[in-house]
Formats: structure tokens, C-alpha cells, sequence
């Protein structure tokens, strides 16, 4: 056998024994590659596990020093990692993770910033996680704003390939800026659950901004955040992005006067091995939206900066429950004199419902910040949401307003919910059941000062279904949106949102199950299918038989070649047949997603009577295959099976696999197959539009 220095073990070959489980093959090579790339963290943690895995505690500490030297996020999961049980109790490792987190402390102290109103900080610079050459350079500065926060980025040599108008934005795996504003709210100093999250890049060869939902976890363009890009005459990138105060509500400096913030920023390595990244604080997270703490620097404001006459409050949390909620007003002025304040609450329909009244009462106001507390008690209010309005007017005569909205549950309320859930029918309880489950696992995660909009609607959503069958014997509505829980694989739930078409009320209803290419955006998907009914009033060839159309939202696996996703879409599939009791059903697919429809029409030929695929760039199930592998693939289709083929040729002509498959399909006999070719791009609007007219027109 070849020595290590002739013949360097490859570091994807161990990463893939690590994947297969073959530890102690890999443990050797790990070791021998640790000493020919004394740069590598990752590969020092892996082998620290290895070693830990294999019983000898003292060489998997020595290696998670080495990595812990060379990089300090690379620990981040280190206290919980299984593959490190055997040293956790070890004082030497935990005196690692003390030191660790000083270090990280004493950093995020350094890097902070504190800012006056319009005032510019000093220059901060984002530090690189593996070495660059000393001109690569990313600066940072930031200006407290009336309107939001801005950040200014100056990029220099490699990274200023961020701006390269052909990269995908960061929100889909490419290059750009990913910025967390948080209020911290844990311990060690300077981490926090409670954050909002943005990402700025180019898309469509524009620059471009977009907010994390985390209630949807997914990634939403939002215009107003589109940064300004320019490049300067020495070549380097300027950046300017804007965190506008309106988009972290309730989040505001002049009430937080400590803020937290941390900005990354990736590159595509000059040798285009993948992305190197640049941080102002190490924090593994970066590009990882759904992870639940994030690490920040201190951002300190101060308030005695501002001249403007300005109101704002802030709640203790946005759930009420059992006990009063703690209110914090703050109103800032130059102007001294006599002020009048108004609290009061208002229910849904924007009727007071403050025992007594609301009451004004007058402040003696001084030049700068005016702080006051009170206390709100919802005790005796019905469960739903509320408004706090509060209301200050100045000496100079001038009124500001604040608001923002309170969840209250009264005590009891799941007692009560369940007990409505118990008298649904069998094919009702699971979804209201998974709702009320939803709501609760939100109540106990809610971090204290959000919206609770997003619990507020899904709570309402369930007692809406509560009172619809209370009503009419079923949680589905006559017409329009409605929400059920699917089948998955092995029994795990899939929430399914779905349109109902208008129908007479003798109609059969037939069931459309519509595959999609991204999860989390089903609920867009029926918002645009409403709207399209809503405005064009689309004609259905046969009334009785009214379409529903079914979106559920399946989790696919991240491999989306071969069989792979056929797990999900067959569980769909036999979930929609025993829910309207038919035997068969009709079936879309878009982008990707055609493919797996294409393929779940080959394995239940029986159950599918019509198909409908929107074909785009995405459609590669057997990527390189030959012709004959995906004919065995398609051996299962129903030759005589009626299929819609809606080409998107300005995706498919640059990169699919439709062609290929299309002219299999043809080779096969498929007699029943229909071709539209549609110029443009594929996107849901077009996804969704095409879907309905294609239900609608069911053959008589």
C-alpha cells in the first residue's frame, strides 16, 4: 500500500464511509489526511468523532483542539453530537466549550457598534473562514435610520464576485449576503432565538432582498428590501442594504435599545471547489434559515440622538394567558409640557373592550425620553386576538399612535377545542386534531414579543371548521379555500390546503391531486387558483363534476432522482382515493414534481385517469439515462392514458430531460398525449392558472 505523503487519502471518499457508517475504515484515512491538510476543521471534528467513537477519548480531544484552533463555530454542535458521548463528561471537554464561549463573548463585544441617529459606526470587517489573499477584503458600516437600519458593504477581489449577475440569489444556493437583526434573549451573551432573518443577492441578473418566514420556512422576495449595487472604479463591490424598521415589528431601537446583529457573506472559491464565507461573528448558521439560535454582535442605540416627536411601546409578550401583560411606553420629545395618554384594547370587529371605558389621563413631559409602564389584563376576554392601541398627545398638539396585536386564550381553551374536535366525523377529526396540535406546540415555542398572527389565523382557521360542521355536517367549506391533513409515508401527517370549486349543490365532487416542485408554497399555490376563480371565472364543462383541487405539502427527500420521491406522491395519492371514496383520481406534476407524477402514473396505472405534466428545466428524474432505462421506468403507463404536455420551451430547450422522456412517451404508444408549447418561463402563477383551466375542462 502506497504511504500517505504518495498517495494523500481523498477527503469526499471519507466523508463517504462517514455517511455509510464504516467508521473504522475511515478512522485511519481520516488521520492521515488531518496531516497533510492542517486546515481543515471539519475534518479535525470528523476525525475527533471517529476517535471518540473508537475509545480513545485522549486523541479525539486533542483533535477537536485542533479544529476548535482553527475555526470556533466548528464546535457549535459539539455538546449534543453523539458521536462525542464517550468525552461529554469529560472536564477537559467541557473546560473546551467554557473557553470556547468566552472567546466568542469577548469577540462579539469587540465587533459590536454602537449608533446615534444617522450617525455612521466605525468600520467593521467581516473575517473569512479559511484564508484569502490580502486583498480580499469585506467592510462594513451601519446607520441607524428613521426608516430602518442600513447596511453598507464595500467587497473587494474575490468576493466582489457576488454581484456576478449569472449567480443564482443566496435564498437558492448561491453567492450573497445573509444578515440576522436579533433582541438577544439567552445565555451565554449574544446568542438569540429571537431574530428575523434576510438575504440579499442577485436574481434575474437584478439585485435583490428576501425575509425568512419561519412559520412557513421558507424564503419570501420582498421588493422594498432590493439592495442598491455598484461597482466602484477600483472594481470592488458596494452594497448598500436596508433593514426597514416596519419589517421587524415590534422590534424597534428606540425600545430595544439593544439590538443584535451578525452579517455573512459568501463567494464562490476562485478555484470552484464551492463558496467561501466571510462573518462578523463566527456562527455556523449562517445559510442554515431554519436553525432556532443564531449569534450576534451588540448593537446599542441611543435614544437622546433623535429630535423627532416619536410614540412606541412594547408588550412583555404577545400571548396573554393567565396574568396581566406588562406595557412599556416611551415618547420622545424636545418640546416639555402637559401630554394625554390613551391605552385601550379592541376586539376583531374594532369595539373597545376595556372594562369601564377607555380612560385619557395626563403626563407631565420633559425634553428627551419619557418611559411609562402600566399593566393590561385580559382576564374575562374571550380566546381570539386583540388590538393595543395606545395614544399619546404631545404639548405641541400633535397625536401619535402605536398598536400592535395580543393573542389571548382563555383558561380552559384547549379543553374547550377538544371537546368540539371529539363530535367531528372520522374523516374531520385528524385534520382538526393536527390544527389544535399545531397551535399548541406554537403557544409553547412562541418567542414572547412576535406577532401572533400566524397562531391567531391558524386558531381561527380550526374554529371556523368547528362551527362549519356544527353547521353543515362537514369541515369543508361550499366553495373556495379549505385545509386537511394527508397520509405521508409510515404515518406521519401532511398538511394538505386544497380549492373547492363552485358547484350545485347535487354536484359530485372529484378529486385533483396536484404535485408541486416547492414546498411550503402550496398555500400560494391556493391563493392564486382563488383568484384566478375569483376574477376570470373560469367555465367547467360538466358542473357535476366539480373539481377539488388537492396540494398537499410533501416532504421530499433531498435526492430527487430515480425513486426516491415515489414514496411521498403514492402515500398522496392513496390518502386522496380513500378520502372521496373514487378509485381513481386526476393528477398533475409541476417542474420536478412532473416527473415523480409521471412516475406514480406508471406504478398505479389503475388509479390515475388523466394526467397533466407543466414541464420545465427541472424535469430530470434519470439524469444521463439512456433511452431504454427510462422506457422500463414507463413501462407501466397506461397507453391510452389522456396526458396534457405543457412545455415551457424557454427552460427545456437549456436544460432538461424533456425532450428525452417526451420521446419515449412516443415510442411507447402513448396515443392520448397532448403538446403545449408555451413560451416563457414556468412559475406558479402560470403553474397554477394552466392547472385549473385543465380541471375545469374535464371531458363530459
Amino acid at each position: 500500500m502506497a504511504g500517505a505523503a504518495d498517495n494523500p487519502p481523498d477527503r469526499e471518499h471519507i466523508l463517504d464511509l462517514l455517511r455509510a457508517g464504516e467508521y473504522d475504515t475511515a478512522l485511519p484515512l481520516a488521520r492521515d489526511y488531518v496531516r497533510d491538510h492542517g486546515d481543515d476543521a471539519d475534518m479535525f471534528y470528523n476525525l475527533a468523532c471517529l476517535e471518540a467513537r473508537a475509545g480513545t477519548p485522549e486523541q479525539a480531544l486533542a483533535a477537536l483542539r485542533d479544529a476548535y484552533a482553527l475555526r470556533l463555530d466548528v464546535l457549535d454542535g459539539a455538546r449534543d453530537d453523539p458521536d462525542l458521548a464517550s468525552v461529554q463528561g469529560d472536564p477537559a471537554f467541557n473546560d473546551l466549550l467554557a473557553e470556547r464561549d468566552g472567546r466568542l463573548a469577548l469577540l462579539a463585544m469587540e465587533r459590536g457598534a454602537d449608533l446615534g441617529l444617522a450617525a455612521t459606526s466605525r468600520v467593521l470587517n467581516l473575517h473569512p473562514t479559511t484564508p484569502v489573499g490580502p486583498d480580499d477584503l469585506v467592510s462594513l458600516d451601519i446607520t441607524w435610520e428613521p426608516r430602518g437600519l442600513r447596511l453598507d458593504l464595500k467587497l473587494t477581489g474575490l468576493w466582489s464576485a457576488v454581484g456576478n449577475a449569472a449567480s443564482p440569489a443566496p435564498w437558492r444556493g448561491g453567492p450573497g449576503a445573509v444578515v440576522t437583526l436579533a433582541v438577544p434573549d439567552r445565555d451565554p451573551a449574544w446568542t438569540s432565538g429571537n431574530f428575523w432573518l434576510f438575504a440579499f443577492g442577485m436574481e434575474t441578473a437584478s439585485p435583490a432582498g428576501a425575509l425568512w418566514i419561519p412559520g412557513q420556512r421558507r424564503w419570501q422576495r420582498v421588493l422594498e428590501l432590493d439592495p442598491k449595487a455598484r461597482y466602484n472604479a477600483d472594481g470592488a463591490l458596494e452594497l448598500t442594504l436596508m433593514l426597514p424598521w416596519s419589517s421587524v415589528m415590534p422590534f424597534h431601537p428606540l425600545v430595544d435599545m439593544e439590538m443584535g446583529l451578525n452579517v455573512a457573506v459568501r463567494a464562490p472559491a476562485p478555484d470552484g471547489s464551492g463558496y467561501l464565507v466571510a462573518e462578523l461573528l463566527p456562527d455556523g448558521t449562517h445559510f442554515t434559515p431554519s436553525a432556532p439560535v443564531r449569534r450576534v454582535v451588540p448593537l446599542t442605540f441611543d435614544d437622546e440622538t433623535t429630535d423627532e416627536e416619536t410614540f412606541l411601546g412594547r408588550l412583555d409578550d404577545s400571548i396573554s394567558l393567565d396574568t396581566p401583560l406588562g406595557i412599556d411606553l416611551v415618547g420622545l420629545t424636545r418640546a416639555p409640557g402637559r401630554a394625554y395618554l390613551t391605552v385601550d384594547v379592541l376586539d376583531r370587529d374594532r369595539r373597545s373592550v376595556v372594562p369601564g371605558g377607555t380612560r385619557t389621563g395626563g403626563m407631565e413631559l420633559v425634553s428627551g425620553a419619557n418611559r411609562v409602564s402600566r399593566e393590561l389584563d385580559f382576564t374575562g376576554l374571550d380566546t381570539g386576538l386583540y388590538l393595543v392601541r395606545a395614544t399619546l398627545e404631545f404639548p405641541s398638539g400633535n397625536d401619535a399612535v402605536w398598536s400592535t396585536g395580543v393573542l389571548h386564550l382563555q383558561t380552559g381553551w384547549q379543553d374547550k377545542l377538544q371537546t368540539g374536535i371529539a363530535t367531528l366525523g372520522d374523516e374531520d377529526r385528524p385534520t382538526a386534531a393536527y390544527l389544535l396540535d399545531q397551535v399548541t406546540r406554537a403557544v409553547a415555542d412562541h418567542l414572547p414579543r412576535r406577532h401572533p398572527g400566524a397562531i391567531a389565523a391558524t386558531l381561527a382557521d380550526l374554529r371556523d371548521m368547528l362551527e362549519r360542521s356544527r353547521r353543515q355536517g362537514s369541515i369543508m367549506p361550499e366553495a373556495g379555500p379549505f385545509l386537511l391533513v394527508a397520509d405521508g409515508p409510515g404515518g406521519d401527517l401532511r398538511v394538505c390546503p386544497g380549492y373547492r370549486t363552485p358547484a350545485p349543490a347535487a354536484a359530485n365532487r372529484r378529486p385533483v391531486l396536484v404535485l408541486t416542485d416547492l414546498r411550503g408554497y402550496e398555500d400560494r399555490y391556493v391563493e392564486r387558483i382563488d383568484r384566478f376563480m375569483t376574477y376570470e371565472k373560469p367555465t367547467m364543462d360538466n358542473p357535476m363534476l366539480a373539481p377539488d383541487f388537492l396540494l398537499p405539502g410533501l416532504v421530499w427527500p433531498p435526492v430527487r432522482v430515480g425513486d426516491a420521491p415515489l414514496a411521498e406522491a403514492r402515500a398522496a395519492l392513496a390518502w386522496a382515493l380513500e378520502r372521496y371514496g373514487v378509485e381513481q383520481l386526476e393528477l398533475a406534476g409541476v417542474g420536478f414534481a412532473a416527473g415523480v407524477a409521471l412516475q406514480l402514473a406508471a406504478a398505479e396505472p389503475q388509479a390515475v385517469s388523466r394526467l397533466a405534466l407543466l414541464v420545465g428545466k427541472d424535469l430530470a428524474p434519470w439524469p444521463e439515462a439512456p433511452d431504454n432505462y427510462i422506457a422500463t421506468r414507463l413501462e407501466g403507463l397506461d397507453r391510452n392514458l389522456p396526458v396534457t404536455w405543457y412545455d415551457f420551451d424557454d427552460e427545456t430547450r437549456i436544460r432538461s430531460q424533456a425532450g428525452q422522456i417526451r420521446g419515449v412517451m412516443s415510442e411507447l404508444g402513448m396515443t392520448a398525449v397532448t403538446d403545449v408549447r408555451i413560451t416563457g418561463a414556468l412559475n406558479l402563477t402560470q403553474a397554477a392558472d394552466r392547472i385549473v383551466l385543465w380541471g375545469m375542462a374535464r371531458p363530459q
